[in-house]
């Protein structure tokens, strides 16, 4: 049987998020921000996720924050683990509460 092989294009937002790594911006908020619900995805993590979304959608309603990721490999982008659903309007409406 022959396996399918999906393809994901990192497109310069690879560069993007190598540079919030770079700069330890997702441990600086993990550690200044609590998380208020048991969520997947840390207050750090989810600020990598705006910044990376604001280069590319533009005037979205924040229900729709996870399509963006939808075609993009979230794992490598944000983290391990992290998948499109988990980057829902719920874990952006409380990260732009807390900050």
């Amino acid at each position: 049987m022959m396996e399918c092989t999906e393809t994901l294009s990192l497109a310069h937002y690879g560069i993007v998020a190598g540079f919030v790594d770079k700069l330890g911006l997702v441990e600086f908020l993990d550690r200044h921000l609590s998380k208020t619900r048991c969520h997947k995805v840390s207050s750090g993590q989810a600020a990598k996720a705006v910044i990376l979304n604001g280069l590319g959608f533009v005037e979205r309603r924040l229900y729709l924050f996870h399509e963006f990721f939808e075609n993009l490999p979230t794992e490598r982008l944000i983290g391990s683990g992290i998948e499109p659903h988990h980057l829902n309007d719920d874990v952006i409406g409380r990260l732009l509460d807390s900050l």
